[in-house]
């Protein structure tokens, strides 16, 4: 089953277009455009309010709902809401990891309501150059072209929310950050195995790489788009301690963390979103391709607190399939398609309404002065089995 979208709905960052729209202009013919409104990677509903993140950049956005959808765009520099980012992000300009345009990769957001915090979390990917006249040997060798570890992709933290609905600057609390000690990297690496292995490696080449958070008090969900393992997604489930100046992990019975297996068709995560104890689960590829992408409804995610690594295979009761989304249409840019958009990120805004943003988006969703045409789908009440 595919699903159309049911409506457009306009985001509109003109308050703050300057910034939003800063790297359009540098777009060259075939690529990307490097701007943060045509790279938004996450969304979260609060109260009236949605706050947005773009991969692109290191700070965060908040517009207000109107008739339209949401406007009066503010943003907040990531270096202004928590300390460690700031001393991270200083470390690294002067080391010279921070390139000329610095990047959080921000690729999930998510809101405690109860607590009133916003998390945020990053890639945590190494990155690479582009492969533009790389010589057969190097790639015979492994694919390490111009691989950074890209320290400030790695945050994990929540800021407070104040009365009013902004983030209490100075406030935010994370993790470790890159691969000092008691950060995520570390972590990953200390337990070993598939996901230690992935950590050399870019997310183009099926590396480590997280692109969605759901949260309970201290208990965090990580997707990863990859690796995938044995064509299976990988969701890390890690709990946190909440200290004065910071985050640390807490190990259960010897572990920093516990996984959980998903049958998404050999899919991966690119977003999660929390809905009561569920978590909806927007699957598509692991590597750099148009699609496949589907959303799941992970039953009782949140339901009791795991203590060991759980398979969800074919036939599981509490994975169920929801939806397939139209299968991309590619334009030619000479003799070459060009990559078409993709579901990047999700968030439900009223009862069964499912809001998506996209990945490149097509020209038609920006819109002059800083707004973006997202899409609306109405999320059925029971799932669907997949078509085969």
């Amino acid at each position: 089953m595919e699903a159309r979208a049911q409506r457009s709905l306009v985001i509109n960052y003109r308050a703050n277009a300057k910034r939003m729209l800063e790297g359009s202009k540098e777009k060259k013919r075939g690529a990307k455009d490097a701007s943060r409104i045509a790279n938004i990677s996450a969304i979260a509903p609060v109260d009236d309010d949605l706050w947005t993140a773009s991969d692109e950049g290191t700070a965060i956005e908040r517009l207000n709902r109107d008739d339209m959808g949401y406007a009066r765009a503010q943003d907040w520099a990531l270096a202004e809401l928590f300390p460690g980012f700031a001393s991270a992000c200083e470390k690294a300009v002067k080391s010279g990891k921070a390139g000329k345009r610095p990047e959080a990769d921000l690729e999930g957001i998510a809101f405690d309501a109860k607590r009133r915090r916003l998390w945020l979390v990053g890639s945590h990917c190494r990155g690479r150059g582009p492969m533009t006249g790389v010589k057969p040997e190097a790639l015979r060798k492994g694919i390490m072209h111009n691989l950074d570890a890209e320290p400030l992709r790695t945050l994990l933290g929540f800021v407070p929310m104040a009365r009013d609905g902004s983030p209490v600057k100075g406030a935010g609390l994370a993790l470790p950050f890159d691969k000092a000690a008691g950060s995520l990297r570390a972590a990953v690496k200390e337990e070993g195995g598939h996901l230690a292995e992935a950590l050399k490696w870019p997310s183009k080449e099926n590396g480590f790489d997280i692109e969605g958070i759901a949260v309970d008090d201290t208990e965090v969900l990580l997707g990863l788009r990859g690796p995938a393992a044995g064509g299976f997604a990988v969701v890390m489930r890690l709990s946190v301690k909440i200290g004065a100046k910071g985050l640390s992990l807490r190990r259960r019975k010897g572990a920093c963390f516990f996984l959980s297996y998903l049958q998404l068709n050999g899919l991966g995560v690119r977003d999660l979103f929390r809905h009561g104890e569920d978590v909806l689960v927007l699957a598509g590829p692991t590597m750099d391709l148009d699609g496949p992408f589907a959303l799941y409804r992970w039953r009782g995610a949140f339901a009791h607190k795991l203590m060991h690594d759980e398979v969800l295979g074919d036939g599981n009761k509490r994975l169920e399939f929801v939806f397939d989304f139209l299968a991309p249409k590619r334009r030619l840019t000479g003799r070459s398609p060009e990559a078409s958009e993709r579901p990047e990120s999700i968030a439900l805004v009223g009862g069964n309404r499912l809001l998506v943003v996209h990945d490149r988006p097509a020209p038609w969703r920006l819109q002059p002065r800083g707004m973006l045409k997202a899409d609306l789908f109405h999320l059925p009440g029971r799932a669907r089995p997949p078509v085969a």
